[in-house]
């Protein structure tokens, strides 16, 4: 994978790429992924639903250097659980970037994008 030069600029050599939620996969710096590590272990371990959670989130994290071309060699693991084989969609989000199958992107932005107001009327204060 490639990643865009705005994106790549702020990485260094190395990024963390992770499970993402909804079909995603995350990628974050070092630096990035540390913060969103230490939120998920701080969750309560006598919880079983986060237990799994970390797990889930976090025993697949895979450390992947950036060639000098800007890109990434991302585990096949990764690739097969979130659907991607030949295009995909890179998305900055906050803290980190999303890269999506093409087409599970398209449907979820379909399904979504008529959602905004009513999502943001949910986050209470927000805005």
């Amino acid at each position: 994978l490639i990643l865009p030069s705005k994106f790549r600029d702020t990485y260094g050599d190395h990024v963390i790429v992770a499970r993402g939620i909804d079909g995603c996969l995350d990628v974050y710096s070092t630096e990035a992924w540390e913060e969103h590590y230490q939120k998920i272990a701080s969750m309560p371990q006598n919880r079983r639903d986060y237990r799994a959670f970390v797990r889930l989130m976090t025993s697949q994290a895979s450390d992947c250097e950036i060639d000098k071309q800007g890109r990434i060699n991302i585990p096949d693991r990764f690739l097969k659980e979130a659907h991607i084989q030949k295009e995909c969609v890179i998305l900055g989000v906050g803290n980190h970037v999303e890269v999506w199958a093409k087409d599970l992107w398209e449907h979820y932005y379909g399904d979504n994008k008529d959602q905004l107001e009513d999502i943001l009327e949910e986050l209470d204060g927000f805005y």
